[in-house]
């Protein structure tokens, strides 16, 4: 096979390797998160223009790209999407980013933190009804307008905090699995333990046995009587 084949393919190898790597990290996630949220906004530029004079179409890309692109930090602080949410993109009346920015917060923050993250929410698109330019399809009046907000922040949040929940979750159900696993290991220590031990009694027991063999039976063993007459003295020789 030629080279040129075999390094095109390790390269493609390498890549997919990479790729899938990638693909299941934390990073890869939030940026797509980030494009899925930029993604829609840009197709609502045309109408955000129109409905504010201060922002053409390409004021108001770079607002809110610059605001989807926070949502990179959404797992480490992701009360600044919220904040950014809240304030620049909120001044166009956009809607998609706050419902990425709500669920970050719950899904990453908990209950508190999401429900807090709506209830600002909320008050902050009522106090933003009366802006000039406020887009005339998103109601009326207050009630149709909050009619809704409302609903659309809510959603976001419940769906982070139930994504919430359920990590914490299979977190416990981790742990308890762990936990298990240790105790079935020390489970089998204490029995391999118990096996050493009742094995070197076993041998000690024999041992001792072996050992007490020999005296037992030099105790059997009948002994010689001893002797306690004097020796008999040879008799003298007789001298001529």
């Amino acid at each position: 096979m030629p080279p040129a084949v075999l390094a095109l393919r390790s390269a493609v190898a390498a890549g997919r390797r990479y790729a899938d790597r990638w693909a299941v990290s934390p990073r890869a996630v939030d940026a797509v998160t980030a494009l899925s949220c930029f993604a829609p906004m840009l197709l609502d530029v045309p109408g955000l223009a129109q409905a504010d004079n201060s922002l053409g179409r390409v004021s108001a890309t770079v607002v809110l790209a610059a605001g989807a692109a926070t949502l990179l930090l959404r797992r480490r602080a992701p009360w600044v999407p919220y904040l950014v949410a809240l304030g620049c993109p909120g001044r166009l009346h956009e809607l998609t980013f706050i419902q990425f920015a709500l669920y970050s917060l719950g899904r990453f923050r908990g209950r508190t933190a999401g429900v807090m993250a709506t209830l600002g929410h909320v008050l902050t698109a009522y106090a933003l009804f009366d802006t000039p330019g406020r887009p005339a399809h998103l109601g009326d009046s207050h009630s149709e307008f909050l009619s809704l907000v409302v609903p659309i922040g809510v959603l976001a949040s419940g769906v982070g905090i139930a994504a919430y929940r359920q990590d914490l979750i299979r977190e416990l159900e981790a742990q308890r699995a762990e936990t298990l696993a240790l105790q079935a290991v020390q489970k089998e220590r204490t029995s391999v333990a118990r096996d050493v031990h009742d094995l070197v009694g076993r041998e000690l027991t024999v041992l001792t046995v072996r050992a007490e063999v020999p005296a037992v039976r030099a105790r059997a063993e009948p002994q010689a009587p001893i002797s306690t007459s004097s020796p008999k003295r040879p008799a003298a020789p007789i001298t001529c």
